[in-house]
């Protein structure tokens, strides 16, 4: 289940903002976390969409502890 899986991007659909997943004509980005002020992260990096869900899970935790102290 994606909640078991990637839980700190569970807890931000549920409660902070939406993801974008997928290229589009704006970016090469294959996933985009978005708040209410546009892109707070998205990765160019990964080479396929497991790494960049995986990155966008560890970019949240460490987003939600240093901001929130909120560890997931």
């Amino acid at each position: 289940m994606f909640s078991q899986k990637y839980p700190a991007i569970h807890f931000w659909l549920q409660n902070y903002g939406s993801v974008e997943l997928g290229e589009d004509d704006k970016t090469h980005s294959l996933i985009r976390i978005m708040d209410e002020d546009g892109i707070l992260y998205e990765d160019r990096a990964s080479a396929t969409f497991d790494e960049s869900v995986d990155e966008a899970e560890a970019f949240l935790k460490d987003y939600f502890f240093e901001n929130f102290e909120i560890k997931i």
